[in-house]
């Protein structure tokens, strides 16, 4: 009797691992803090300083949006891509970091706090 509890246990542990491996948390608020654009370091002091920063919100469902200055762009994404307005790009999650790549460019969104 035992041993056939002990198995569930160990069946309902392994469920939950599959159900949250691939699945990346990172919902929440984030702010544009480093560019690159072909390969060069993009100043964000004018952008940082002005009213309206680039930013990104991440939510459960597989969406979200960017804001850009005063304009909304809606997001989509899955465990590999995000989509903005029509364009496909890579993303990976570090820390409290999503970084999105596209063919020429890098930005590193940080967790707001």
């Amino acid at each position: 009797m035992k041993n056939r509890y002990l198995k569930l246990i160990l069946l309902v542990i392994f469920v939950f691992n599959l159900c949250a491996c691939g699945s990346k948390n990172f919902t929440g608020d984030y702010t544009l803090s480093k560019m690159t654009s072909n390969g060069a370091d993009v100043n964000l002091d004018v952008i940082n300083n002005s009213k309206n920063k680039i930013t990104l919100k991440i939510e459960k469902d597989g969406k979200g949006n960017m804001k850009v200055f005063d304009r909304e762009y809606q997001l989509t994404y899955d465990d590999n891509n995000i989509v903005i307005d029509g364009s496909t790009s890579s993303y990976t999650v570090e820390n409290d970091d999503v970084i999105i790549k596209t063919d020429n460019d890098t930005m590193i969104f940080s967790k707001n706090k």
